[in-house]
């Protein structure tokens, strides 16, 4: 991330990017949208939407979510039976029942900063990889209460 913190330069994952930005960004307050580095373009039109949806909807975090004919290589969205979402889960960490999932993580998010920032200091790092996955937010919120929601 392009925050221009004195974060170490060592890659440990999507939750660790957005901790070397916390300091800049978290007594800022109200909503974060978040966005991998690897995202496509995204119109102004789009982010206002996702805003709106997370607003209407009062969820702690929101994502921009897609399925595709072929997944292969992208987190899943897990959702339970009223269509919340209820994780994330990475590719290499799905069971063959997720796998079948075609609803994808678009790496586009929105969450109160009021739960992000002591969400993420809350995290562990992934036994098998050492980093730091945003996407283990999303569950810790909706296990503390919240709700998840994608558009």
């Amino acid at each position: 991330m392009g925050c221009g913190l004195r974060c170490r330069p060592e890659q440990k994952g999507t939750g660790h990017a957005l901790l070397c930005c916390r300091e800049t960004l978290e007594g800022a307050g109200g909503l974060v949208i978040v966005s991998v580095g690897d995202c496509p373009l995204l119109r102004a039109e789009t982010l206002e939407a996702l805003v709106a949806r997370h607003r209407e909807q009062g969820a702690a975090c929101t994502v921009i979510t897609t399925e595709l004919e072929d997944p292969t290589g992208y987190g899943r969205i897990l959702k339970n039976a009223a269509g919340d979402v209820v994780g994330i889960v990475e590719q290499k960490a799905a069971t063959a029942e997720q796998l079948r999932v075609r609803e994808i993580n678009s790496g586009i998010y929105c969450f109160e900063g009021a739960l992000l920032w002591p969400g993420l200091a809350r995290l562990e790092p992934n036994p098998a990889s050492g980093e730091i996955y945003l996407t283990d937010l999303v569950e810790q919120l909706v296990a503390s209460g919240y709700r998840g929601r994608r558009i």
